[in-house]
C-alpha cells in the first residue's frame, strides 16, 4: 500500500510539474483554442452542402452536424489512450527523462501515466470547447439519451483503447522510426483511426469488405454505443449490448497481453542501452 501511494505521489508531482511548463506557453494554449473554433465552424460549413438526412442519420435519431461535431468531442479521449504511451516513450526518450527514471526506483509507468493524465486534461477540455461551441453555435442536439451511461461507456472504451495504445507502443520499443520520428506514425495512426472508428462519418458507407476494419476497434464500439444511447435506446438494446461485451471481452484479453509487452518492451532497452542515435553510436545501459 505504502509503495502504492508514493507511486500516486510521484505521477501527481509530475503532473503539476508538466502543467506549470504548459502554462509558460499560454500563446500555444490561445492558438489551440482557436483550432478547436475553425475546425468546429469548418465541419459545419461543410456539411452544409448536404441538405436532409440520411437513413443513416436517422438509425442515431440526429443530423449531419451533430453527429460530425460529438464524433470530435468524443475522439479526444481515444487519441489520448490510443497514442499516449508511445507519444511519452518518445517524448521522455528524447529529454533523456527515460533513462533518468529507469535507474531510479521509481516505476516508469509513473512517468507514463503522468503524462497521460496531462493529455487527458487537454482532451477533455477540446471536448467541452467543441461541445460548448457546438451548443452554443451551431445548435447540436445531445440527443436524451443517459449521459451518466455516456460517460461509462466511453470510460470503458478508453480502457480498452489503451491496451491498443500499448500495442503501438512497441514501434517505439523495436524501431528506430518510434525512437526518432515517432511522430509520423502516430499521424499516420490518427488518420486511420479517424476513418474506421466512425468518429466523423458513419462506418455503414464504408464498402462492405472494409467494415471488418471497423468491427475490430475498440472505439468503433464505444462511439456507436454512445450514440445509441443518446439518440434514446436503452441500454439492453441488442447492438449496445453487443458493443459493450466486446469491449469487456477486449479490455479482459488485451490489457494483459499490452503490460506483458511492455514490460517486454522495457526489459529489451535495458537489454540494448540507451542512445537516441542508431546502433553504431555508442550505447549507453541503464544501470
Amino acid at each position: 500500500m505504502n509503495t502504492i501511494s508514493r507511486e500516486l505521489g510521484k505521477i501527481r508531482f509530475l503532473i503539476l510539474a508538466d502543467f506549470r511548463v504548459q502554462m509558460l506557453f499560454r500563446l500555444g494554449i490561445l492558438i489551440q483554442l482557436l483550432n478547436v473554433t475553425i475546425a468546429a465552424a469548418s465541419y459545419y460549413f461543410l456539411t452544409t452542402l448536404f441538405h436532409g438526412s440520411s437513413e443513416v442519420m436517422k438509425r442515431y435519431s440526429t443530423d449531419v452536424v451533430s453527429y460530425i461535431l460529438l464524433g470530435l468531442t468524443m475522439n479526444p479521449i481515444f487519441t489520448t489512450s490510443l497514442v499516449g504511451f508511445i507519444s511519452a516513450l518518445e517524448t521522455t526518450y528524447v529529454s533523456r527523462a527515460l533513462e533518468r527514471i529507469m535507474m531510479a526506483p521509481t516505476s516508469p509507468y509513473s512517468l507514463f501515466f503522468s503524462r497521460m493524465a496531462n493529455g487527458y486534461i487537454t482532451s477533455i477540455i477540446a471536448a467541452l470547447l467543441y461541445l460548448a461551441i457546438g451548443i452554443a453555435v451551431f445548435r447540436v442536439r445531445l440527443g436524451t439519451g443517459n449521459p451518466l451511461a455516456v460517460l461509462l461507456i466511453l470510460l470503458l472504451g478508453a480502457i480498452a483503447t489503451i491496451a491498443v495504445g500499448m500495442l503501438l507502443a512497441q514501434v517505439f520499443f523495436y524501431t528506430y522510426t518510434g525512437k526518432g520520428s515517432g511522430g509520423s506514425v502516430v499521424i499516420f495512426v490518427q488518420g486511420f483511426m479517424s476513418v474506421f472508428t466512425g468518429a466523423t462519418f458513419p462506418i455503414e458507407v464504408l464498402p462492405t469488405p472494409l467494415r471488418w476494419i471497423s468491427a475490430m476497434l475498440p472505439q468503433t464500439h464505444a462511439i456507436r454505443a454512445a450514440r445509441l444511447v443518446l439518440a434514446g435506446r436503452a441500454i439492453f438494446d441488442t447492438v449496445i449490448i453487443q458493443d459493450l461485451l466486446f469491449l469487456i471481452g477486449f479490455c479482459m484479453v488485451m490489457l494483459p497481453v499490452g503490460v506483458w509487452l511492455m514490460r517486454k518492451g522495457l526489459e529489451h532497452m535495458r537489454k540494448e542501452g540507451y542512445s537516441p542515435q542508431p546502433r553504431f553510436a555508442t550505447a549507453r545501459r541503464f544501470g
